[in-house]
């Protein structure tokens, strides 16, 4: 081969070699229009969450909803969807004097038809001033007597009256029935004077007399709430269940157990056979 052919076939091995020296890609680049989706399938993913859209609305919309909320078999006093408002307001006697609304006139067993939510117009006169008893703080002197009954009044109030005289204790009476008569005329009718140092607390709420018995129940509930917020009462002393008014009776027992409250049910006849307990100072009676 002559000398000019040899060179050019060195060239072309070198051009080899430097070739077979030069980095090779690992991974192969695609075009770039290789990962670009179609436009159809851009649009089927538009169609189909406008589709869903659709069905959720269709569904949320058609939801069943009952006529009626579920009725609690038992009182709730808590915040449900069975729960009765519950407020306390200054006094109002115009609004506490009015009648509920009713469509037609009651007959004698429908008088305790009104379920509305439930005002105290009375109890905050008497709450506020209070204060100076101690009644912000959990341990005190306060004992509170309560009645729904006029007749379970009229056994407590002697009792009461007495044990204010020793003044070993802070006594309290709260009226928490459906008798309208005033807390003057209640102290009249019993004979009380300004000698029983009782501090009195008219508990009961609007249409007390036209309430139905589940709205006394959760009232009576619901003053004792407030009558714990106020006072911390270290015991309840109430007449015997079987004189006293069912609904009063069963939310005394249950709200005292939740507030963690002992509770003295007196028994018949306490006046004659119980007096002594007006001796007893708070410590002793919880």
């Amino acid at each position: 081969m002559s000398l000019f052919g040899r060179m050019f076939a060195d060239d072309e091995e070198l051009g080899k070699k430097d070739d077979d020296r030069k980095p090779r890609p690992t991974n192969l680049q695609l075009p770039a229009w290789s990962t670009r989706k179609p436009a159809s399938w851009r649009r089927k993913r538009v169609l189909y969450g406008f589709i869903a859209c659709i069905v959720l609305y269709i569904f949320f919309k058609n939801i069943p909803v009952p006529d009626h909320p579920p009725i609690n078999l038992r009182p709730n006093y808590g915040r449900s969807p069975g729960h009765v408002p519950t407020q306390i307001f200054k006094p109002d006697t115009e609004a506490s004097a009015q009648t509920p609304p009713h469509q037609d006139k009651p007959s004698e067993a429908e008088k305790h038809y009104f379920d509305g939510s439930i005002r105290f117009y009375n109890l905050a006169a008497s709450l506020y001033p209070i204060s100076r008893l101690r009644g912000q703080v959990q341990i005190n002197k306060n004992v509170l007597f309560a009645a729904s009954d006029l007749r379970s009044a009229s056994e407590l109030i002697p009792i009461a009256c007495e044990m204010a005289n020793w003044d070993r204790n802070d006594v309290h009476f709260a009226v928490m029935g459906r008798g309208n008569l005033e807390l003057d005329e209640i102290r009249s009718v019993n004979g009380v004077d300004d000698d029983c140092k009782v501090n009195w607390h008219d508990a009961r709420p609007d249409f007390s007399p036209w309430s139905s018995n589940y709205r006394m129940e959760v009232s009576v509930s619901a003053a004792l709430g407030h009558i714990e917020t106020f006072m911390h009462p270290q015991v309840l002393i109430t007449d015997d269940s079987s004189r006293e008014d069912g609904f009063f009776t069963k939310a005394i027992r249950a709200k005292a157990a939740e507030l963690g409250k002992s509770v003295i049910e007196l028994p018949k006849d306490a006046t004659e056979k119980m007096m002594w307990i007006a001796r007893l100072d708070s410590g002793s009676l919880a």
